[in-house]
């Protein structure tokens, strides 16, 4: 359960500083506008990840830890490849007026990209929290604790 405790801080920290670190680049890189970008992105992508496991649930088939080994190891290669992806993806803000079908594409492709690493880190999260917390069930069953308590 140790190991659990640490990879999930791991995760927070390398989520959190990488979330920190690609705001300032792109503050640099672009313009301070689209810098925000990166912050409306990952919480889409926390949310969209609590959605997914919500409905699709979590793969029955294998232990979750060996599933969340996976998605470290994911979550990891996606975020070395983000800045790669983003010097690729020929994506200019100021070029969407001549241009704005291509640019609108490219812009879809840089929000996948940014959008990846932390929709895996979302269902890191989602996953640890519904398998090793021990009040989950009984807090979103739709009664308070007070009241299965009879109080």
């Amino acid at each position: 359960m140790r190991g659990i405790y640490v990879g999930t801080a791991l995760m927070a920290l390398v989520t959190l500083m990488c979330e920190l670190v690609l705001t300032r680049v792109f503050d640099v890189i672009i313009t301070p506008n689209m810098s925000y970008l990166v912050i409306t992105c990952a919480m889409f992508a926390f949310g969209l990840s609590g959605v997914v496991v919500t409905l699709r649930g979590l793969p029955q088939r294998t232990d979750v830890r060996d599933f969340l080994a996976v998605l470290s190891g994911l979550f990891g290669l996606f975020i070395v490849t983000i800045l790669p992806l983003m010097n690729l993806l020929p994506f200019d803000h100021q070029a969407i007026p001549r241009d704005p079908r291509a640019q609108t594409f490219y812009f879809g492709l840089v929000y996948l990209a940014l959008a990846t690493p932390f929709f895996l880190g979302g269902m890191y999260f989602a996953a640890v929290f519904s398998t090793f917390s021990t009040g989950s069930r009984a807090s979103t069953s739709g009664t308070s604790p007070a009241r299965r308590s009879g109080r």
